[in-house]
């Protein structure tokens, strides 16, 4: 009973951390949309990269984005494709889209 408990325990702690960093996560990606809707390029990627690299699959494609149009960051294709590729693979339909866009007009 008392390693049941623990395990309990362990797992919770686990689960509520999780959850912190993905608040956290969306709370960066939602300052880099506000960023980029305000034309501060080189701000939202500032946050879209905080949340990216935090596995945020929506922030990991808008990064993506702003290198494969050059805003915010110098233009660079292959950065592009690493971060739409890293959206895709968890499932993110925008990133599938734009890493199959990326692979068929090279």
């Amino acid at each position: 009973m008392k390693r049941l408990l623990t395990t309990l325990v362990i797992l919770t702690g686990l689960f509520g951390s999780a959850g912190a960093v993905w608040a956290d996560a969306q709370s960066d990606f939602d300052k880099g949309y506000k960023a980029h809707q305000a034309g501060d390029y080189a701000e939202a990627v500032k946050w879209y990269r905080k949340a990216a690299e935090q596995g945020l699959a929506d922030a990991q494609n808008n990064l993506g984005n702003r290198y494969s149009e050059g805003e915010g960051v110098t233009q660079d294709y292959a950065e592009a494709v690493k971060w739409y590729r890293k959206a895709a693979e968890q499932g993110n339909a925008h990133g599938q889209g734009n890493l199959g866009w990326m692979y068929e007009y090279g």
